[in-house]
């Protein structure tokens, strides 16, 4: 239902299999507007400046990424979590953040 009254605000909708398709039809006029993750836009406007513009609008339910570990890799994924943790801690996620998508999406979200 929440999809359906989100299309309905637009005069027409479509879908792409790749986000690489979807910014080859915005660059190409097919689109007037894309709506996609914040940070493949954010990627996206960075490294086409002359083509695309990145604005940050919260449109429908926020998203959380995930990292996908078999079941047997207990000690991977500990790990992962360990660093992952002390990067945001000493502001490592920040700066790799800002320096990629121009802004501070670790802890906007928190």
């Amino acid at each position: 239902e929440q999809d359906d009254a989100l299309k309905n605000i637009f005069g027409e909708f479509k879908t792409y299999d790749t986000y690489k398709n979807a910014f080859k039809a915005l660059e190409g006029g097919e689109l007037d507007v894309l709506i996609c993750d914040e940070i493949v836009a954010r990627y996206e406007a960075i490294h086409s400046i002359d083509k695309f513009e990145a604005v940050g609008v919260t449109i429908g339910p926020v998203t959380e990424f995930g990292i996908g570990f078999r079941k047997d890799d207990i000690e991977l994924r500990n790990k992962v979590q360990k660093v992952f943790d002390e990067m945001i801690r000493d502001g490592t996620a920040k700066k790799i953040s800002e320096e990629w998508f121009q802004a501070d999406l670790i802890n906007s979200r928190r």
